[in-house]
């Protein structure tokens, strides 16, 4: 993703979550700064107040990740042979500076290229992913592993804390404890584990964001040796579950049929909706779709519309079909 150089998220940068294969994906991983950044310019041949006539003002998420990739080359070269593209990216993420945003905008946050190099220890993985929860209620593991950080010739100390969850939708806040208390990564372990569980029945339907945090110690001597508290950028969804299944025959004779879905949520005034497409030859049609919505009662609607195939892709007809649905019965 993309900032300003006032730290506030371009206009342009891309939003979460991704939701493929009925697992969530947490986008985007992190954010640098992409507007109006001072650049070479390729074709010199538009007038610039950018240091010279050879470079030119430009904006994107393509400014954005040269920062990103600047400070993760300087990480890199400080970490020497003790590197792997799991750790960088661990690293990046949990040392991001926070802007104020949802996990959704921001990722992990701002990239910081002073804070990166003085991590002791990171996590895998490097964003807290909560999960796609639909009509799952009840306890689940949240799977996290500790391991040593930038400086790994002394032991460490950590202790996770808490999980503060926000829902994005309503402004509520959920807190869980974690019960693995203190953990010590000593310079000659690799690893800890500290998964730990939630309770999923808590939580409101909503998207969430938020953080793990984490007590780091200069040695295992708790609470002796404190060091820094560090947060894991946690983000997940909770949602209803549609399964469709939609059939189409043509009435007019015809031989090409497309299915238009649109789910439609009744409370949201900008009317946004999931459009789902699907083009099938032949008489009949049969499509499945499994669908999440964050409210209870939407209004479906289905539209089927009917082409000849040949001569000419002549429009037959159109079938449109509504009903209104609640998702938790």
């Amino acid at each position: 993703g993309s900032t300003t150089k006032q730290d506030e998220l371009s206009y342009f940068s891309g939003k979460g979550p991704v939701i493929y294969n009925d697992e969530l994906i947490i986008k985007p991983n992190i954010v640098g700064p992409g507007s109006t950044i001072c650049a070479p310019d390729a074709y010199p041949y538009y007038p610039s107040d950018c240091v010279d006539n050879q470079h030119i003002y430009l904006s994107g998420t393509s400014m954005a990740t040269p920062h990103v990739s600047g400070v993760a080359a300087l990480l890199l070269q400080s970490l020497a042979h003790n590197a792997t593209p799991e750790k960088l990216k661990s690293i990046l993420s949990q040392s991001s500076k926070d802007i104020g945003l949802d996990i959704f905008q921001q990722g992990a946050g701002r990239v910081d290229a002073f804070g990166a190099l003085g991590e002791q220890a990171y996590t895998d993985p490097a964003l807290l992913n909560i999960g796609l929860l639909s009509g799952l209620e009840g306890i689940i593991s949240i799977p996290l592993v500790l391991k040593s950080g930038t400086y790994p010739y002394y032991d460490s100390g950590v202790v996770v804390k808490s999980l503060v969850l926000k829902n994005v939708s309503t402004d509520e806040t959920f807190m869980f404890s974690s019960s693995q208390g203190q953990h010590c990564l000593a310079k000659d372990v690799a690893e800890q584990d500290a998964s730990f569980t939630i309770d999923t029945s808590e939580l409101s339907y909503g998207y969430y964001s938020g953080h793990l945090e984490m007590d780091l110690y200069n040695g295992c001597a708790f609470p002796a040796g404190f060091s820094q508290t560090v947060r894991l950028p946690a983000g997940g969804v909770k949602a209803y579950t549609l399964d469709l299944t939609i059939k189409g025959t043509p009435a007019s004779g015809g031989n090409y049929f497309l299915s238009r879905t649109n789910i439609v949520t009744l409370a949201d005034a900008e009317g946004a909706k999931d459009t789902v497409w699907h083009y099938e030859y032949g008489t009949e049609s049969e499509h499945h779709y499994t669908m999440y919505s964050l409210r209870k009662e939407i209004d479906l609607m289905v539209m089927g519309i009917e082409y000849s195939y040949s001569p000419s892709y002549d429009r037959l007809g159109v079938h449109q079909y509504v009903r209104h649905m609640d998702l938790s019965v």
